[in-house]
């Protein structure tokens, strides 16, 4: 009888991992769950695993899913990462195929679309399918970038001087991201960042300036 695929679901709400346990039984497969960075990394550390389901944001810490990402490539070059999120948006999922990630889920569309990519990165192949329909409740990577910094306590004017945009663009960006999230004031648009534990990007990562965009 042939062993099943072991997959270590990497995810800091607990109600969350266990829909994903539950879908990916679909598989079958052999799930065990994670719920911190550090238990991740013991985790690769002490057993072997066929499939790495990696979110891309862990509440209460400074670690991102790209941050693991990163880490487990370099440690475990020949371990499959599959990211999963609750954006669906091009730029999260360009960052992802850049640092190394197999394949990227949206969490709006966990079911048949996680069984499918899992399937299919299990197999040796990469699976990005897009959701269209929920391509307007993403937030660019810019956005996420300033509403970050709003949320480390940085103003507009600060913002724009440390990721080199204007204050114009920070002021849109801000509104696009307020708009998206359904936040009335930016007071509560950083407390929606801190609920639901928005940080994303990878912290060490240089801030870039948009493509022929000089001014962001």
């Amino acid at each position: 009888m042939p062993l099943l695929p072991r997959i270590l679901v990497a995810e800091d709400d607990p109600l969350a991992a266990e829909g994903i346990r539950r879908v990916l039984a679909q598989i079958p497969a052999e799930v065990e769950l994670s719920f911190t960075p550090g238990e991740v990394k013991i985790r690769l550390v002490q057993s072997r695993f066929d499939l790495l389901v990696l979110d891309i944001s862990f509440r209460d810490s400074e670690i991102t899913g790209f941050d693991l990402l990163r880490e487990s490539r370099e440690a475990l070059p020949a371990l499959p990462v599959l990211m999963v999120s609750m954006f669906d948006g091009p730029e999260l999922r360009e960052e992802a195929r850049t640092q190394g990630a197999r394949g990227f889920v949206s969490k709006m569309a966990i079911g048949s679309a996680l069984v499918a990519a899992t399937r299919v990165v299990l197999a040796g192949g990469n699976s990005f399918p897009i959701t269209p329909a929920l391509r307007s409740t993403t937030l660019s990577v810019r956005q996420l970038q300033v509403s970050e910094e709003l949320r480390q306590g940085l103003h507009e004017k600060e913002i724009a001087a440390k990721l080199g945009l204007s204050v114009s663009m920070v002021e849109s960006h801000l509104k696009k991201a307020k708009k998206t999230v359904k936040a009335r004031s930016l007071m509560q648009l950083v407390a929606i960042f801190v609920r639901r534990g928005y940080q994303l990007l990878p912290r060490n990562r240089g801030s870039t300036k948009e493509p022929g965009n000089p001014t962001g």
